[in-house]
């Protein structure tokens, strides 16, 4: 036990985190009006606070919120090209952001050498993988997980830790 840290919240492996955004894709594709797909953005929710982001998941319910407040007043309100327009745009995010919130938690939750693991136990093709790591990679250093982003340097497809350069 002397390696392993112990963290608070939910682990799930990331193959089951990229079946999660998958099923999200699918359910948000497929809800037949913006009342499900606030019930879909408050499990990713749930889901969130499982996984110990709190501050992440109330921002994006409370965000998700006003827009739904935004679009049902649009739809009543007004007419012509602008509600047209406006609803074009409302429809698309609808749809996109359920996803992206249950993204941005699996990013945020994914260390690279758990993801390259995972997908080398299902014999995943390197030329998805690598691209794939490569933005977790930087997912980390963006949110500091990392003291000094210089201390992982890309090598044979893996990542590994080595010294400064000079």
């Amino acid at each position: 036990m002397s390696g392993k840290r112990h963290k608070k919240g939910l682990w799930l492996d990331p193959r089951a985190k990229l079946f999660l955004i998958l099923m999200c894709v699918l359910s948000s594709m497929f809800a037949p009006s913006l009342a499900y797909q606030f019930i879909l953005v408050m499990l990713i929710a749930i889901l969130g606070a499982f996984f110990g982001k709190w501050k992440y998941v109330i921002k994006a319910v409370c965000f998700y919120a006003v827009i739904c407040v935004l679009t049902v007043w649009i739809m009543a309100e007004m007419t012509g090209t602008l509600r047209t327009m406006f609803i074009a745009f409302l429809g698309l995010f609808h749809k996109v952001y359920a996803c992206g919130t249950l993204a941005g938690i699996v990013l945020t939750t994914t260390k690279v050498n758990e993801f390259l693991s995972a997908m080398n136990r299902v014999h995943a093709p390197k030329k998805l993988v690598i691209p794939m790591a490569v933005m977790l990679r930087y997912m980390a250093i963006y949110q500091g997980r990392y003291a000094d982003e210089r201390c992982f340097t890309f090598s044979g497809g893996l990542f590994s830790t080595s010294g400064h350069d000079g």
